[in-house]
């Protein structure tokens, strides 16, 4: 069973993984071309910048296309900005608007979300992925929606505990493959075990910078494409690594989903620093046109949009309150624990009257929540008429 992982090239935010290698133990290159690529990325750096190339094919790309010394062609002056170094990157507009310290405060909210989902990824699958509770009902329609069938090779960005990838491993059968990667080592722990199967792989990686031998054939992104700084940076890598025509699938949530909205929206008011420096708007994708613009600058072809709405209950609100403190990670309880016993009243009665359109008079609170998912199709390259 060919397993992508193994020939994965990659390096997560702020952590480094072993060198990975082939069978014969040599280090892992790219094999395309006759020489083995060495990879060097500056964590947070758009689009998996290739900072460094080695062995023969290395020294034919600095000769240039036409192979002469002197004569320098575009991979050519790509190996020369790399030998000035990032500073003379960001000089030249190499990375456009993104600056070096916008880089690294990329590379601080990976790592910071890498730790914070190690901690939490236990109790998200209890409560969440791991028994479809709520949103996660959604997952069986997006692999429909990919248009999976028996022996494709797919890809599951950043998978989480594999309630993804455990569908896509039944659907594509002993003849297909499915690759999960995300960024956080807990996470993946519990996806080995819950989507066991000879044709499941799993490794840490970044979804802007990854990169994989050979293509795939659809590719799938549930309830996590806000959490990338440059998620344009994401799907277009996404696009690079489906063959012509392969299948995209994402979903995110909606604006509608108060479970979220009535604490995030009290904890910015109350909260100062409740989101680290450097993230993402979270809500960026919560309408359909914001999400379908994002996939069709990534160079994908929409063919299909789904709005759907779930309807949860986390009981009373002490029961959500409850049920909020027993499940964020630590550094969002110790911001919390800072504020003094007036602010968190104030704090806990904004998040109270937020929930009171969705509170019966029982005082159970029942949320709509809105689950936006399209799916797209890679650009087919245009064949030349004779």
């Amino acid at each position: 069973m060919f397993n992508h992982c193994a020939l994965a090239s990659r390096q997560g935010a702020g952590r480094r993984e072993a060198t990975p290698r082939l069978g014969d133990g040599r280090p892992r290159g790219a094999l395309r071309g006759g020489g083995e690529r060495q990879w060097r990325s500056l964590p947070g750096a758009p689009h998996g910048r290739r900072l460094g190339w080695g062995g023969a094919e290395g020294r034919r790309m600095q000769r240039g296309r036409r192979g002469k010394a002197g004569r320098v062609g575009p991979h050519g002056r790509r190996q020369a900005r790399a030998a000035a170094g990032p500073a003379a990157w960001i000089k030249r507009g190499a990375w456009g608007a993104l600056s070096l310290a916008a880089a690294v405060r990329g590379a601080e909210y990976k790592r910071l979300t890498a730790q914070a989902w190690d901690e939490v990824a236990p109790r998200y699958h209890r409560r969440w992925a791991g028994i479809g509770a709520g949103p996660f009902a959604v997952t069986a329609r997006i692999v429909r929606m990919a248009g999976i069938k028996r022996g494709d090779r797919v890809l599951d960005m950043a998978c989480g505990t594999g309630a993804v990838t455990r569908r896509v491993a039944t659907a594509v059968g002993p003849a297909g493959t499915v690759t999960g990667f995300d960024m956080s080592a807990s996470a993946l722990r519990i996806a080995r075990r819950f989507a066991a199967a000879p044709n499941a792989h799993f490794c840490i990686a970044d979804a802007e910078t990854v990169r994989f031998a050979g293509r795939f054939d659809a590719a799938v992104c549930q309830y996590a494409l806000f959490y990338f700084p440059d998620s344009l940076a994401a799907l277009r890598n996404a696009r690079r690594m489906l063959k012509e025509g392969g299948s995209l699938a994402v979903a995110v949530h909606g604006d509608n989903a108060p479970f979220f909205t009535s604490i995030l929206n009290a904890a910015r008011r109350h909260m100062p620093g409740h989101e680290p420096p450097g993230a993402p708007d979270l809500n960026r994708f919560g309408t359909m046109r914001a999400l379908r613009a994002e996939v069709e600058r990534a160079g994908f072809e929409v063919v299909r949009e789904e709005s759907m709405t779930f309807r949860h209950s986390p009981g009373t609100f002490e029961d959500y309150k409850r049920g909020h403190l027993g499940y964020v990670a630590k550094a969002q309880r110790k911001k919390l624990a800072a504020l003094t016993r007036a602010a968190r009243k104030r704090f806990w009665d904004e998040v109270e009257s937020n929930t009171a359109p969705y509170t019966d008079r029982g005082g159970r609170i029942t949320f709509p929540w809105e689950v936006l998912a399209v799916s797209a199709a890679a650009p087919r390259r245009r064949r030349p008429n004779h």
